[in-house]
């Protein structure tokens, strides 16, 4: 990152600190999308989602006088947003997560076909997603849904990145075992 987005960083987390309400609630629309999506993935369905959405942001707001800049925002946000994820899915352990069906499904124009296609892809996707342990999900979803680089992520987890890296490795062993059964039916 260079220096001056770290300083409007800190000028941003130096406005919220002070009070600044318009700051923050720019900085949970910048994030909006990203954390929301990280959550979907993490928790299985957009209504548990939304649900932590609200509690990351409750939390980001009641510990940014904690945030010293030593990592990037982001990088702090999705700390906390793994977090609330995890502690949501303890809390909701032996209850089961629904398996919603994905709302924003890229649509095709192309014909009725395509887009069941396209919706049973995403359904298959987020089964596999969901299917992951804990342990090879969460990582999985920072690097491929959130974006993140392994070195943030390292920094989120707590893990070295050669560990994070292995199980992004063997997460994508576990979804392609979920997915090989309908990618030879697609062949056929």
């Amino acid at each position: 990152m260079n220096t001056t987005t770290r300083e409007q960083e800190k000028l941003l987390v130096d406005r919220i600190k002070s009070g600044d309400r318009p700051a923050f609630e720019n900085l949970v629309e910048a994030y909006r999308s990203k954390v929301l999506g990280t959550l979907y993935n993490l928790l299985g369905g957009y209504q548990q989602a939304e649900e932590a959405f609200w509690d990351v942001w409750t939390e980001v707001w009641k510990s940014i006088d904690r945030f010293k800049g030593d990592s990037k925002l982001s990088t702090w946000i999705y700390s906390i947003t793994t977090h609330v994820a995890y502690h949501e899915r303890r809390r909701r352990k032996g209850i089961g997560i629904p398996l919603e069906e994905v709302e924003n499904t890229v649509r095709s124009a192309a014909s009725p076909e395509t887009e069941v296609l396209h919706q049973e892809e995403a359904r298959l996707l987020e089964k596999g997603i969901a299917k992951l342990p804990e342990s090879l999900r969460t990582p999985l979803v920072l690097h491929a849904i959130a974006e993140l680089d392994y070195e943030d992520i390292s920094e989120i987890l707590e893990l070295p990145v050669g560990a994070l890296k292995t199980r992004v490795w063997r997460a994508k062993i576990e979804l392609k075992k979920v997915l090989e059964p309908w990618m030879k039916f697609e062949k056929i």
